[in-house]
């Protein structure tokens, strides 16, 4: 399942991964994603993962074409976990995007909330 919330006023989108994705589940996250971007001229994620479930590969290619077509237009990203692991990928690829990554603990998504808010160090 994927859930999506958006922040009111802002250009926010949280989606909160738990368990299997569906084609329906990713078609409705890109349309507001972009949609938020063509409002705001960029998004700021925060990814919430609970459980990973299973993925249908092929959209999985379709989100890496989405993601290189898009990094430019997020500015942050948020991911919210715990997954040790996760927070290690988060800062290995910190290095190759423009956008700002960070990893928090489950206990902390207010504070990542609260980081998504602040603005970007590029702006």
């Amino acid at each position: 399942m994927l859930e999506l919330r958006e922040t009111p006023g802002s250009n926010i989108v949280e989606l909160v991964i738990d368990g299997r994705i569906s084609r329906d589940d990713f078609d409705r996250a890109i349309e507001i994603i972009n949609r938020v971007i063509e409002e705001h001229g960029s998004v700021k994620l925060l990814e919430d993962i609970r459980a990973f479930g299973a993925v249908d590969p092929s959209l999985i290619w379709e989100d890496l074409k989405w993601a290189f077509a898009h990094f430019k237009d997020i500015s942050k990203t948020a991911i919210v976990a715990d997954r040790k692991w996760l927070e290690w990928y988060t800062n290995i690829f910190k290095p190759f995007v423009k956008m700002e990554v960070r990893y928090f603990d489950s206990s902390e998504i207010d504070d990542a909330r609260r980081w998504l808010a602040e603005p970007p160090e590029q702006e």
